[in-house]
């Protein structure tokens, strides 16, 4: 059985969004680990969708469904 692994809103909205300055860092550790489950929090989730709610609200309602269809 594979670890899984536990991201946060960090990771999720540098992933997203393109201008964020952890964007490069993010492309590249989702890489690392597109071969393990990912694991997150409602609480997460939560901030992802209130940080992303602007410019960035529709992938931000994808990336929430694909955690709650897990």
């Amino acid at each position: 059985m594979k670890n899984k692994i536990f991201v946060d809103t960090l990771f999720i909205v540098a992933l997203i969004n393109k201008r964020d300055q952890y964007h490069p860092k993010a492309l590249k550790l989702a890489q690392q680990v597109e071969n393990y489950p990912l694991i997150t929090t409602d609480a997460v989730l939560l901030e992802v969708g209130n940080s992303l709610a602007g410019n960035y609200r529709n992938e931000a309602i994808n990336i929430i469904e694909i955690f709650f269809t897990i």
